[in-house]
């Protein structure tokens, strides 16, 4: 089936309107991970699934906050809210806010109390002695510092009542998202915590430069031991138990709308179109689809964790977190997740091509211009856990970032912007259909050629940008799309589609010479940063890095700066995957430095210090 066919069937088939309905139901729910919202918005999925005639599976994992998986990720806890509100009784009465207008306003894991009434303390950010002056026990603290670290100050060691946390890098009239995210056997350690805008806390803490400020409240909440759920649909391929999984998490509080009703939302439409496709005759896969809705991170590593050998089965995972914004109100761009330095494959490439033909189709379609890229490798959501380089699946995900109102009770239905979402659910079902219906070298030959176009795309568009690109990076990030290109060959059992394969990754590697052979002529850009560093490390985890559980085994100001300091954790992620147990420290290093361009050396070192501390790496030699 030619490509353009696809994307044509898809656009007509696929609604954004429709999508946007579901995400619009999806950000109804509070759906915090084992929350019983969150079952009810699971439940939303089902209903619909069913109508459209799937067999749906719900995996359930425990939440009880003990179980642990795979010897690194702790069971999240099941907490539900059902009310909360605070109040200022002195010097004036005032309403300061309640769940009625935004379930933000209690901290994810707030314990519940009856009522309290209490004097408030400011305590500035409230992650150090000196931000604590006077006495806070029994009270609560104004703060605006890291959720766990000012808990840590404040409330185990000081005794206060609780904390009242703001945030002054966002949007003055939003509240962050905040969660503790504690062990079962913490539970009663936990204090009363609420998330104000900076607007309310401004407020307060005008009242508090006059004089005593004293607050009533009350939190009804519940802490029980629960489950993580998993909802999955199949649609069977026809020669083969090989599959395709699209995944998005179903989580986040309300609303969320973007962060992830939308990906969900989205998803719940494929599923619709796909069943409809298949049943008409539209497409006829070779190849199974599956799609799975998860508790993110925490759900998806329970389940690969009880799936091993059936995913030894799946060609590729498409993740949607993120995928449908008004751009010019939220900021962002749609992303495509770009391939990693530990585990190549052709997967980001090629979705990169497909969401590119798919945007260019509403464009000429509806006049409608969306701005997209090719970023480099970033975790934080669930194609991760898939590329962990001992499970080496190809993942890459589509995710619009930046989004100002990310995680706070901005991220409203207002935001979603239909459009969007039907260009990525046309990519999202384009790129799954290409994999499930290749049967031969001929099929093989077109992905092989897409995913060589957009390799040497990109590539050129680095080599222009000579005043800050040596030819050492372009060579490395050539030979790193030279293996993605190789990748392709698991997608077919054909003898004959090695000999193909082989001359397109040729075919970019006389690219790449030709374009480091201009570059030279006009680059004086080097990269002068060097670690000599001859130690070798190796995972002690067969599990993605759980960096909740690095800085609990971390001493207090060590775990301190991965609160305070930006992109460390994103480093941390992919120098994890890096230590394999044969590269030196200096290779890993002169690896990442070509890969980002500039690599922070002491943020380096510090991070590989802490990894060893905490027990999550080992040294050989």
């Amino acid at each position: 089936m030619e490509l353009s066919k696809i994307l044509k069937t898809f656009y007509r088939l696929l609604s954004g309107e429709k999508s946007k309905d579901h995400v619009a139901s999806i950000s109804s729910y509070h759906r915090v991970q084992a929350s019983k919202e969150y079952d009810l918005a699971l439940e939303y999925l089902r209903n619909h699934l069913e109508i459209w005639g799937y067999e749906v599976i719900v995996h359930e994992y425990p939440a009880d906050g003990s179980t642990l998986y795979s010897d690194g990720w702790p069971a999240r806890i099941g907490w539900s809210l059902y009310e909360g509100e605070l109040k200022i009784i002195k010097p004036h009465e005032y309403v300061v806010c309640n769940t009625n207008e935004s379930p933000l306003a209690v901290v994810v894991h707030s314990r519940a109390i009856d009522e309290f009434e209490t004097e408030v303390i400011d305590v500035g950010r409230g992650v150090s002695d000196n931000d604590y002056k006077t006495d806070v026990e029994g009270k609560l603290v104004l703060a605006s510092g890291p959720t766990r670290p000012v808990h840590y100050m404040a409330v185990e060691r000081r005794g206060a009542l609780g904390i009242l946390f703001y945030d002054e890098k966002i949007e003055r009239y939003t509240r962050r998202y905040r969660a503790l995210w504690p062990y079962y056997n913490e539970i009663d350690k936990i204090g009363v915590m609420f998330s104000l805008s900076l607007n309310e806390a401004t407020r307060l803490r005008s009242l508090l430069r006059r004089g005593q400020v004293i607050a009533r409240g009350f939190v009804k909440s519940e802490f029980y031991k629960s489950s993580l759920k998993i909802l999955e649909v199949y649609l069977p391929g026809k020669s083969s138990d090989e599959f395709m999984l699209l995944v998005a998490h179903l989580c986040h509080p309300k609303p969320g709308a973007h962060d992830n009703a939308s990906g969900s939302g989205l998803l719940l439409e494929i599923a619709r179109v796909f069943k409809m496709a298949v049943d008409r005759g539209d497409i006829s896969l070779e190849k199974g689809l599956k799609l799975i809705w998860v508790p993110e991170f925490y759900g998806t590593i329970a389940y690969i964790e009880s799936h091993k050998r059936e995913l030894e089965n799946v060609l590729g995972v498409l993740n949607l977190d993120m995928v449908g914004a008004y751009q010019d109100k939220t900021g962002g761009v749609i992303n495509v997740i770009g391939v990693p330095p530990f585990s190549q494959s052709a997967l980001p490439l090629l979705a990169y091509n497909i969401l590119s033909r798919s945007i260019e189709l509403l464009r000429r379609e509806k006049g409608y211009v969306i701005k997209y890229s090719y970023g480099k490798y970033s975790g934080g959501s669930d194609h991760h856990v898939f590329v962990d380089p001992i499970l080496s699946i190809p993942a890459t995900a589509y995710i619009q970032w930046p989004d100002k109102f990310w995680h706070t009770d901005a991220d409203s239905i207002d935001n979603i912007d239909p459009l969007i979402l039907k260009a990525v659910g046309v990519a999202a079902s384009t790129l799954s259909t290409l994999i499930l219906t290749v049967k031969d070298s001929v099929d093989l030959t077109k992905l092989a050629h897409m995913t060589t176009n957009s390799a040497l795309s990109l590539l050129a568009d680095l080599s222009t940008r000579y005043e800050n690109i040596t030819p050492e990076k372009l060579r490395y990030m050539g030979e790193l799309y030279r293996r993605a290109i190789l990748s392709l060959l698991r997608l077919s059992k054909e003898t004959c589609t090695e000999e193909v394969i082989e001359r397109y990754s040729s075919r970019l590697i006389a690219h790449v010479n030709l374009l480091i052979d201009s570059l030279q002529e006009v680059s004086k850009k080097t990269i002068t940063k060097e670690v000599h560093d001859g130690r070798v490390f190796r995972r002690t985890k067969k599990v993605p890095l759980n960096i909740s559980e690095v800085l609990r085994a971390l001493p207090y100001e060590r775990a301190l700066f991965w609160y305070e300091v930006q992109d460390v954790r994103d480093l941390a992620g992919l120098l994890y995957y890096m230590l394999d147990g044969r590269k030196t420290v200096s290779d890993i290093f002169k690896e990442l430095k070509y890969y980002l361009d500039n690599v922070n050396v002491d943020m380096f070192n510090k991070i590989l210090e802490d990894l060893e501390i905490s027990g999550w790496i080992e040294k050989l030699s």
